[in-house]
């Protein structure tokens, strides 16, 4: 499938988790909110090497059968997830002290899947109650060529040739790993502020990025 899809879980999807849009239509992403935008792999944010080996085994049509047989298989923690999950509750912390307050980090999950396959990442994302709406499945190609229209400040992918790619455009990307990213400043200064009793966190954390 070589046709981009730009989808929200919420608005775009129907019952078999495919894009209500035309087949080969392409869509813009919608305009990001107030935030800093951050882009995530699917492979980023969850385990999904046993899939991968699955992917690199078989043809297209039978990897999506088996993601879509799967579709309520819960998906392992992969090696971003605490990294985001840091990310998320520093907005939703925010939200409770005013709830009027702008999301600061606005998550989009980014792959090179098929869109068919959104529906197991969906069910990935509730299952871990993460407030990620935003999402762009690409049907096979690299992602990194839509960063920009995100407005992307970071970009966390296993795919080294996609962060360099993503580097060569002027965004800062990462090839995160288990022990970086448990063990990062980021994501204990994240905590840390997150435990903040006042609105003062906003504007730390905006002179951090």
């Amino acid at each position: 499938m070589s046709a981009n899809k730009s989808s929200n879980f919420k608005n775009t999807e129907d019952g078999n988790g495919r894009d209500k849009g035309s087949a080969g239509a392409n869509t813009k992403p919608s305009k990001p909110q107030q935030g800093v935008s951050i882009a995530v792999s699917s492979r980023a944010l969850f385990d999904m090497e046993e899939e991968r080996k699955i992917y690199e085994k078989v043809e297209l049509e039978r990897y999506v059968a088996y993601q879509q047989q799967h579709k309520d298989k819960p998906l392992k923690q992969g090696v971003a997830f605490q990294f985001v999950q840091a990310l998320l509750a520093v907005n939703t912390r925010l939200q409770e002290l005013d709830s009027n307050c702008k999301k600061l980090f606005n998550v989009i999950l980014m792959s090179s899947n098929d869109t068919r396959v959104g529906l197991r990442l969906s069910n990935g994302i509730k299952k871990y109650d993460l407030d990620i709406e935003r999402f762009s499945l690409t049907g096979g190609e690299s992602p990194v060529e839509y960063l920009k229209a995100y407005e992307t400040k970071l970009y966390l992918s296993l795919d080294a040739e996609k962060v360099r790619k993503a580097t060569e455009q002027g965004i800062k990307a990462v090839l995160p790993t288990n022990k970086e990213m448990a063990s990062s400043s980021e994501t204990r200064t994240i905590k840390e502020l997150n435990g903040i009793p006042n609105k003062r966190a906003l504007l730390i954390q905006h002179k951090m990025l």
